[in-house]
């Protein structure tokens, strides 16, 4: 008999990983416009906040499932919050690498 928890584990762990890639377009546009100009920073530093006492919490729990998808979820808010660092100075768009 197939287990319904079983696979529900499955998925939550394929979302949980898809949502870590979720915030793979926002970084890409960043920084192929080098522009972060309508991107909020401070929502994007709650997220990696978030992500991050999740992590922690899911290594206490040595659960390994956990720690994979927080990591990417880490990850990809990372990246967002590196170009909003590195492309946006009040406002204005930066022409530099």
């Amino acid at each position: 008999m197939i287990d319904f928890t079983q696979i529900l584990a499955v998925v939550a762990g394929f979302m949980g990983i898809l949502m870590g890639f979720a915030n793979i377009p926002q970084a890409l546009k960043i920084y192929r416009t080098r522009s972060a100009k309508d991107v909020s920073g401070l929502t994007y530093g709650i997220l990696s906040g978030g992500y991050f006492v999740l992590l922690l919490y899911s290594i206490s729990l040595d659960n390994f499932a956990l720690v994979v998808t927080n990591l990417f979820g880490l990850l990809g808010v990372g990246l967002v919050l590196s170009g909003i660092i590195r492309y946006e100075k009040k406002g204005k768009r930066h022409r530099g690498i």
